[in-house]
Formats: structure tokens, sequence, C-alpha cells
């Protein structure tokens, strides 16, 4: 999809999958009171991110930016929306599901006294993005 033809909504929504954590949680952070004001999350769903879906360059950023949040996936599972939107939003959250939770167990295994003087890598704050991901408070 060229970049010319992206409303600029879907280049907000763009930029904020470059940066990890939910894109929801992270455009609703940034400013909160224009979106809850002007647009509702129903609409950003239904118009943008579910429509997006069907680019796979749109599944492959979801997917680096760690997926939706659960209260998102779960708001956004209950968007009305083409079911095949719906059937890639559940793959890419799968995917960086498997990722946090790989990340999550190397957390847990360099945690373990035997192997503690291996270094951190990316899994060193794999806890707190789960807690993130769980809850949708806090987007990094």
């Amino acid at each position: 999809m060229a970049d010319q033809t992206l409303s600029p909504l879907q280049h907000e929504l763009r930029e904020t999958l470059a940066q990890g954590g939910c894109p929801l949680c992270h455009l609703a952070a940034r400013d909160e009171q224009r979106f809850l004001d002007s647009l509702t999350y129903e609409r950003i769903l239904d118009e943008i991110l579910l429509q997006d879906l069907r680019f796979p360059e749109v599944q492959a950023a979801l997917v680096r930016a760690g997926g939706l949040c659960l209260p998102h996936l779960r708001t956004a599972l209950g968007a009305s929306g083409p079911a095949q939107s719906h059937t890639a939003l559940l793959a890419a959250q799968r995917e960086a599901w498997t990722v946090l939770m790989a990340e999550l167990d190397g957390f847990i295994r360099k945690n373990d006294y035997r192997f503690q003087h291996e270094p951190m890598g990316d899994e060193r704050d794999a806890w707190l993005r789960v807690l993130d991901t769980l809850t949708g408070l806090s987007p990094r």
C-alpha cells in the first residue's frame, strides 16, 4: 500500500506500531482527549486497524509492536469488521504473544541461579511487557 494513499490516522497508527507495545494504548496516551472527543475506539477499529490488517506489512508491524493489549484485543474482536480481519488480528496476536512468552521463559530461566551468569537480552523486561499486555495500563 503506497504511503501517499494513507489517511493521517493511518500514518499515526503505523508510527505507533514502530514503538512497540499496544498501539491503541500509545494513541490514547499520546493524545487521549483528541481521540476521545473526535473519534471512538470503534471507528479506529472498524475503519482503520481492522481494514489495514488485510495488508501483510501492517500485520507484521503489529507483531513487531507486541500486538494489542488484552483489553483492546477484546474490544477489537467485538467490533464489526470483516471476518478475515479478525482472523488476521488473531494470527498476529498469537505470533506476538508467542514471542513474548518465549522472552518471558528466557527471563525466568536467566533468573535461575544456574544461569545467572548469562547476560540478559530482550527478555530483561519481558515480565513488565506481560503485565502491560494483560492490563493495557502502561504503554511503552
